[in-house]
């Protein structure tokens, strides 16, 4: 018997915020009619259409150092100067 695919409702969600159309989601995971008529029949899905428009970023409002990937840089330890006799 075939093992049966997780598909995760957020993801699709997701997808169709990305403008991903149904037929471009059901090609992703392979599905077939059956299976697609299943899945868009659910009613967290039913009536939901893809966004028209598309955004490349998110909006944040400020940026914290771990979030931008900077790391700590450290210092060397001050060594006073030695007198050489």
């Amino acid at each position: 018997m075939q093992e049966k695919r997780k598909i995760v409702l957020q993801d699709i969600l997701a997808m169709l915020e990305e403008g991903k159309s149904r037929k471009e989601i059901n090609e992703f995971y392979e599905l077939n009619p059956r299976e697609a008529k299943v899945l868009w029949a659910n009613p967290k899905l039913k009536g939901v259409k893809k966004a028209k428009y598309s955004i490349g970023f998110e909006l944040v409002e400020e940026e914290t150092p771990s979030e931008s990937g900077l790391t700590e840089t450290l210092q060397r330890p001050y060594i006073p100067e030695q007198d050489v006799i």
